[in-house]
């Protein structure tokens, strides 16, 4: 984890796709979605939150998990 930039929080994440903290956290856990375990919380690279939404809009949302909640 580079300690000079700037990491996203599960909440941000859910912000911005417009799906519940859930729904991100289990993507983490599956491994969907790359992210860094700190204390009791998850903090996601911009890098691979730029890579995991670049993989949904070329439509290979086939191997990622709950995508129908994507769509609210």
């Amino acid at each position: 984890m580079n300690e000079n930039r700037f990491y996203l929080t599960t909440s941000s994440v859910a912000d911005k796709l417009k799906v519940c903290t859930v729904t991100v956290q289990n993507w983490i856990k599956t491994g969907s979605l790359k992210a860094y375990k700190v204390g009791r919380e998850y903090r996601i690279d911009p890098v691979e939150f730029k890579k995991f939404t670049d993989n949904l809009k070329y439509d290979n949302i086939q191997n990622i998990p709950n995508y129908p909640f994507l769509y609210k």
